[in-house]
């Protein structure tokens, strides 16, 4: 796919910086002049690399906390020359000399690898400024608990922004969206990586804790098709509406209020 690393390396600087272009920019539509100097943020499920991690810090933040349920992996030399590579490419494009490599980055990033954010209680509540995902929440075993965990952890006025893919992704290559609701919940859930829950879900449960949703921006399919096919899923999707079935992904951006008490930790209800 790539002719040489440089190649690899180029491809992903670009989409790093597009992640982080569309954050920032969701951002500014809400505040104008959004920034994130002296900010602690939280990323849930990094993945195998921390060049989010360094804009971020490039950009002014004061921590950035890394919270994965894998083991982390980003010591490897393609990782290290990319990180030195792109903060060296930083520094001359915006004349900032605040870092010279990677290691001076470094002491500002914490890693906590094998935590799904779920079950994740290490940081104090209300510690935090900003949290967000990148095509994560559709793999969190329980998104209730995750947005539970979300609110505990943001400061109040805190804001959180997360991109969600409701695509199918076993059968992605082939279009077939949403062939994996056809599927029971008992099965699905021994042969599947995603956990089906659907655009209009979670809206209720970011409504339920309390946040306000700033921006929302979809993507969907034709909803023409939807009930023709709709007729093959399992049944707890068939009373979905077409409209909420043809959203194939979405982008969100939430404020926690700056009143009020932290909802209880043991919260349920039913959808």
């Amino acid at each position: 796919m790539y002719n040489n690393i440089e190649e690899l390396i180029k491809s992903k600087i670009i989409r790093n910086q597009k992640i982080y272009n569309s954050i920032i920019n969701s951002l500014r539509k809400y505040d104008k002049n959004y920034s994130f100097k002296d900010k602690k943020i939280l990323e849930i499920g990094p993945g195998k690399s921390l060049l989010l991690a360094i804009i971020f810090i490039l950009k002014g933040a004061k921590k950035v906390y890394l919270v994965d349920k894998y083991k982390k992996i980003f010591d490897n030399s393609i990782n290290l020359m990319l990180y030195n590579l792109f903060i060296k490419y930083y520094i001359t494009r915006h004349n900032s000399h605040n870092f010279t490599d990677f290691d001076s980055i470094k002491k500002k990033i914490i890693y906590f690898s094998k935590n799904a954010i779920e079950n994740f209680n290490i940081l104090r509540k209300e510690t935090i400024d900003f949290i967000f995902s990148n095509a994560v929440l559709e793999h969190v075993y329980n998104l209730k608990l995750t947005i539970e965990k979300i609110n505990l952890l943001l400061k109040k006025g805190g804001i959180t922004y997360h991109q969600v893919d409701l695509k199918d992704h076993v059968h992605i290559r082939d279009k077939c969206y949403l062939d994996f609701l056809k599927y029971p919940e008992k099965y699905w859930r021994f042969i599947g990586d995603t956990n089906r829950i659907r655009y209009s879900q979670y809206l209720k449960i970011f409504k339920k804790f309390n946040f306000d949703l700033l921006e929302i921006n979809s993507r969907k399919l034709k909803s023409k098709g939807i009930s023709i096919i709709k007729k093959d899923f399992n049944k707890e999707f068939q009373k979905l509406s077409d409209e909420d079935l043809s959203i194939i992904s979405f982008n969100i951006l939430a404020k926690k209020p700056n009143s009020g008490e932290v909802i209880a930790k043991k919260y349920y209800w039913n959808l």
